[in-house]
């Protein structure tokens, strides 16, 4: 049996809701069609520009007061580092290394350049070519369900791979996925959260 089929029924025994938790368009204010009508583009150009490390283009969708967080295992916490639109326009010449939040099995500090944390948690898949986009829906990802409650009002779009695209990559944990969280100001929708997606026991 394929691994990534053995990782998807081992997920079942251990979180026998992580399929269904978070598919519930209710959840959100606003629905997958209504949601993928509003933000289609522009999450578009959000990728095309994290994928190009497009640093000035991505700052031109942050939020200019929420700023951009960065969060690496699904639900936000004090931990996680938060920039704004100037501080992020420099991080791709900075070598400063940030506390992007904390490593999810050991609670250490995650302390990296932004190049290093480019390539672990913002791009490690090609997720503009990613197999599925869902639109205010997330797939897998138990503990994402548990930070819905903050995303009523905003719009998920999730970049997702049910497994890895390597065949030879033979890990347990082999999908993976990039979230963009947008919020609603003046009539726009700027980018407050870039959540990166895996499983992990």
């Amino acid at each position: 049996m394929k691994i990534w089929i053995v990782s998807i029924l081992l997920m079942l025994i251990i979180y026998p809701n992580v399929l269904t938790q978070g598919l519930d368009e209710n959840t959100f204010n606003i629905s997958s069609k209504r949601a993928k009508s509003i933000i289609s583009q522009k999450a578009k150009e959000v990728i095309v520009a994290i994928k190009n490390k497009d640093i000035e283009k991505l700052s031109t969708f942050v939020h200019p007061t929420k700023g951009l967080c960065f969060i690496q295992y699904s639900c936000l916490s004090d931990s996680n580092l938060i920039l704004n639109q100037k501080q992020i326009k420099i991080l791709l010449q900075s070598k400063q290394r940030y506390i992007w939040g904390k490593d999810d099995g050991s609670l250490k500090p995650i302390k990296l350049t932004f190049q290093q944390y480019y390539k672990t948690f913002l791009y490690d898949l090609d997720y503009l070519n990613a197999p599925v986009i869902n639109y205010n829906k997330v797939l897998l990802g138990g503990g994402a369900n548990y930070c819905f409650e903050d995303y009523q009002k905003q719009i998920s779009v999730q970049f997702f791979f049910p497994k890895h695209p390597d065949p030879n990559y033979n890990k347990i944990d082999t999908w993976g996925a990039l979230r963009l969280i947008f919020s609603e100001k003046d009539g726009i929708w700027y980018l407050t959260k870039i959540i990166h997606d895996t499983w992990t026991i």
